[in-house]
């Protein structure tokens, strides 16, 4: 079902343009036979009356019923010659324009089909080079190619609407419904010249859309002089499985052992670092002992040896870039218009297939690399470190985060906390008085890692081999602080100073980003001590609704009054009838839409939502909403309007809503879901629209300072 999606995007959607087009090209090719061969017989025609009236006769001529003087028959001839004349000429550029739009809507079918191909034959199950060096190709070709369809889809449109423009178009005074309803086609088209505008601006998006980025890591790199122990073990390992040493080694608090090739961007530090990057908790360096350390370096280093090569230096960092290109498509559509995130529709689903079939194609050989890695720190090890490495990791996880989260949650306590000065000496006591514990799914938990899937903990164990019952007899052993705080230490030369800053680079960024916030909000509470009131002010689109409307109304009732005798003279019963079937479909649509553009002016100016320093007010809800009743809150703006919806907390009493007039701004009340829904076109404060960015600032402003106002309340 998930491949449907990208096949009508990409190619049912041209191939059915192309087929209006092709239907086009008919119908201006049967009008052309039709026309020359008219013509023809009125030109036959007047040479034969011009003989007659040579030899000096002019006798009456049968038209009909009526018999006219020659005179008035010659003329009538020749002006229609004229006319025919004239039109034959306006159904070249015609037909160019049907040709047009049947090469361009094949040439996107064609583009589209090309592309599902190539990400279905880049991701078929082959070789690691040979999946690697299909996937490069695809991720370079793909972006030009999807830009190249979304120009060809756009001027096929284009090439249409034109059409119908110049088909509509003819000699002598168009009638009344010929008129607006070249006008509604005239709109149309205005509007897909606009979308080609904004393509333009959206080209750089798609062309650069998987281009890699750099994976952020919170930590400081080591030199082999800063860690000598750690960094001899690593080479030494890489040496015996015939493995490439890392080019970095980074330390942190968190995270779990991880390997990658992508560039890695250090923070805080905002240091950039290439080649390949191994990741090393601190903490578990203490942890775990010798013979555990080496089977998880050894099998980290495993994933730098063999055909893991081209994975790990390669296809990884590709997958995380096609990861973070999709996100970001997905962040530029949401903010995006209507019509800029129609164009950006194909290439999102397209990178959600080349997605599905990378997961497809590796995912099988991923789970089957995790476990020739664990063998691999099985051979350098045993089997029984590997495993009660794996166990140990399991039980001491949770604790290790939790105790992590406490002291981090310390600095926000009080105005002058006690301050930390080793966190991995805090994090090793505390773990020290807690026997581990393994949870009762533990086996079935996979190890954290940026990119990769690990096979379950009870399937790596059973492909060691190992003796689980001493794996969990060894691994649940308990922590003696002061002896894991030696054996941490061995890995690096001046451990406390080491330590010491690796505390101030962690625990800083906790203190920034909550300085960051704090400021955030102080000048956020600032401008949220009045009232607020939000209309949605969106009478300019109601008027502009009813003026379009009115305008398929009088074509529809135009293109229906065609039934009357006298406004059929001279147009055949096909089309005639055509213009009644098409004239009824835009009288039924203008009428349908009529009460939704006349909605927009009767609510234009009343208020939908009202702000307050501790409340929203919704015009169509009995009492207002207390800000600490929102939990979350949400606002997607695009072509359709606008969208809040407000999650409340489990305590929050329900809405009752009092109104639900079609012709006010009312708001929703999902019960099960406890969400509010305000759906609008637009809000405007003061008669004025307000932009994304203005919106997001006034909602986040009351709501951040109605929470913090709460807070100082309490006391917290």
């Amino acid at each position: 079902m998930k491949s449907i999606k990208p096949f009508l995007a990409l190619i049912a959607l041209p191939l059915v343009l192309a087929l209006i087009a092709a239907w086009q090209l008919n119908r201006v090719d049967a009008r052309t036979h039709a026309h020359t061969d008219r013509l023809a017989a009125v030109q036959e025609t007047l040479v034969k009356l011009d003989a007659i009236g040579a030899r000096g006769d002019a006798p009456l001529v049968q038209v009909g019923e009526q018999r006219l003087p020659m005179a008035e028959v010659v003329s009538r001839l020749e002006k229609t010659e004229s006319n025919l004349q004239t039109l034959l000429p306006r159904l070249r550029p015609m037909a160019i324009a049907a040709a047009l739009a049947v090469g361009l809507g094949l040439l996107a079918a064609g583009i589209g089909a090309f592309g599902l191909w190539d990400t279905i034959r880049a991701t078929a199950p082959r070789t690691a080079a040979g999946l690697l060096d299909s996937l490069t190709r695809l991720t370079r070709r793909l972006p030009r190619l999807l830009a190249a369809h979304a120009v060809a889809m756009s001027l096929s449109l284009l090439a249409v609407l034109v059409f119908e423009c110049m088909a509509i178009w003819h000699a002598g005074r168009m009638s009344r419904g010929e008129a607006n309803l070249f006008v509604v086609v005239a709109l149309f088209a205005l509007g897909v010249l606009y979308s080609l505008w904004h393509l333009g601006r959206q080209l750089p998006a798609l062309l650069h859309m998987f281009e890699r980025t750099p994976v952020p890591v919170l930590g400081e790199a080591v030199t082999p002089q800063q860690a000598p122990g750690l960094w001899a073990r690593v080479h030494a390992l890489a040496e015996r499985q015939q493995a490439l040493a890392p080019d970095n080694i980074v330390l942190g608090i968190t995270g779990g052992f991880y390997i990658t090739a992508s560039d890695v961007h250090l923070f805080p530090c905002d240091t950039p670092l290439t080649g390949c990057t191994l990741h090393v908790p601190l903490p578990w360096l203490g942890l775990l002992d010798d013979d555990e350390v080496h089977a998880i370096l050894a099998h980290e280093l495993a994933h730098h040896a063999g055909d893991d090569i081209v994975y790990t230096r390669q296809l990884a960092p590709l997958f995380d870039s096609i990861d973070r290109s999709l996100l970001a498509i997905a962040e530029t559509r949401i903010r995006s218009h209507q019509v800029q995130a129609i164009t950006l529709r194909p290439a999102f689903l397209l990178g959600l297939h080349v997605q599905e079939r990378f997961e497809h194609a590796v995912g099988a050989w991923r789970r089957e690399r995790e476990l020739i890695a664990d063998a691999a720190g099985v051979r350098l090890t045993s089997s029984a470190a590997a495993a009660s490495a794996l166990v140990r990791v399991a039980a001491l996880a949770p604790g290790l985060d939790d105790s992590i989260s406490r002291h981090v949650g310390r600095l926000f306590e009080h105005d002058d906390p006690e301050p930390i000065e080793d966190l991995p000496a805090h994090l090793l006591a505390d773990l020290a008085r807690t026997p581990p514990s393994l949870a009762a799914d533990a086996m079935a938990v996979e190890l954290p890692h940026p990119s990769d899937a690990h096979p379950s903990n009870g399937e790596r164990l059973a492909a060691m081999g190992a003796d689980v019952e001493g794996a969990l007899l060894h691994g649940l052993r308990p922590v003696a602080a002061a002896q894991a705080l030696q054996v941490m230490d061995r890995y690096v030369e001046n451990a406390r100073s080491l330590r010491a800053r690796l505390t101030s680079v962690f625990l800083d960024q906790f203190r920034q980003e909550d300085e960051a916030i704090t400021q955030t909000l102080q000048a956020l509470s600032g401008s949220a001590t009045g009232e607020t009131r939000l209309h949605e002010g969106a009478r300019r689109r109601g008027i502009f609704g009813v003026s379009l409307i009115a305008m398929f109304v009088l074509a529809g009732a135009g293109a229906g009054a065609l039934r009357l005798p006298w406004l059929q003279a001279g147009m055949d019963d096909v089309r005639a009838l055509g213009f009644q079937v098409v004239g009824s479909a835009l009288l039924a649509f203008g009428l349908l839409l009529a009460p939704f553009a006349i909605r927009l002016i009767r609510r234009a100016d009343l208020t939908a939502l009202q702000l307050t320093p501790d409340h929203f007010v919704f015009a169509n809800f009995r009492a207002p909403l207390a800000i600490h009743h929102i939990e979350d809150a949400d606002l997607r703006i695009g072509g359709n309007g606008l969208r809040l919806r407000l999650l409340l907390t489990a305590d929050a009493p329900a809405p009752e809503i009092v109104s639900r007039a079609f012709f006010a701004p009312d708001a929703t009340f999902d019960r099960k879901k406890r969400i509010v829904n305000l759906q609008l076109m637009q809000l405007c404060r003061d008669g004025r629209k307000l932009a994304a960015d203005e919106l997001t600032d006034l909602l986040g402003s009351y709501l951040y300072a109605g929470s913090t106002r709460r807070s100082l309340r309490s006391g917290g």
